[in-house]
């Protein structure tokens, strides 16, 4: 393994339970639902997300449709309280972080053309 991907690796384990661990400690506000229900998912199929393309492909979806819907609600509604934008700004860090770290993981696996 590189030094590139052994910090990609840390960086993007980290981005993953670090995010995982602001949905469950009930961080983000709103829709607990839904966000009590998206760190399930991430929890119980954690080496599927960085192993399987679909798992991987949903997982990334559903967390830059989260930080977009929180982008659109900046743009639509004005000047946002310094929460939201820390959140929106850690999602599409988490995001890219986990995206560039599990690209190499998927091509590790077979799960994705180099």
């Amino acid at each position: 393994m590189t030094p590139m991907e052994r910090f990609l690796k840390f960086m993007g384990l980290l981005c993953f339970y670090s995010y995982l661990f602001l949905l469950v400690s009930g961080g983000l506000g709103f829709l607990k639902a839904y966000v009590l229900g998206f760190a399930a998912f991430a929890i119980v199929f954690r080496r599927e997300i960085f192993e399987a393309r679909v798992y991987n492909r949903l997982f990334l979806t559903t967390l830059f449709l989260s930080a977009g819907g929180r982008l659109l609600t900046v743009l639509v509604n004005g000047k946002p309280n310094s929460v939201l934008i820390f959140y929106m700004i850690t999602e599409f860090t988490f995001g890219f972080c986990i995206l560039a770290y599990s690209r190499i993981t998927l091509a590790r696996a077979g799960s994705m053309p180099q």
